[in-house]
């Protein structure tokens, strides 16, 4: 977060520490204030980490809708892309457990998301060997 806002820097705290705490719902607030006052850099890292709480509380079609769109947008940095291959990690957790979807339905999901993962996971190692350090 090299070039987070000040205003950003609470907002990211306490995403992350609801995160930690496993109160995921609680900390959507807070990374919707972090976007708001991130700047071009590190508004994508602020998107992807939403995404990320949304998975974890379940909401794996939105979630990883948002992983999509980020990830597909322009150049994204290494940790984006990394970040957005958890996302999908933890949609596969809420697939197994969403009653919306039959059997036929999930294995499609599942297969789809771990795909999509790989290929984050992939694309990542590839950015961060041009990244400087």
């Amino acid at each position: 977060m090299r070039s987070l806002p000040m205003a950003a820097v609470g907002a990211v705290i306490l995403g992350l520490s609801r995160e930690a705490a496993g109160r995921y719902d609680e900390s959507l607030p807070h990374w919707e204030q972090a976007i708001r006052f991130a700047d071009a850099n590190e508004k994508a890292f602020c998107q992807i980490e939403r995404a990320l709480e949304r998975a974890l509380v379940g909401k794996h079609r939105q979630a990883t809708g948002e992983a999509a769109e980020i990830v597909g947008a322009g150049d994204p940095q290494a940790r984006t892309l990394l970040h957005a291959a958890r996302v999908y990690s933890r949609a596969l957790e809420a697939v197994q457990q969403d009653p919306s979807l039959d059997e036929t339905e999930r294995s499609r999901t599942i297969s789809e998301y771990g795909q999509r993962g790989l290929e984050c996971l992939e694309r990542s190692t590839q950015r961060a060997a041009r990244e400087p350090t």
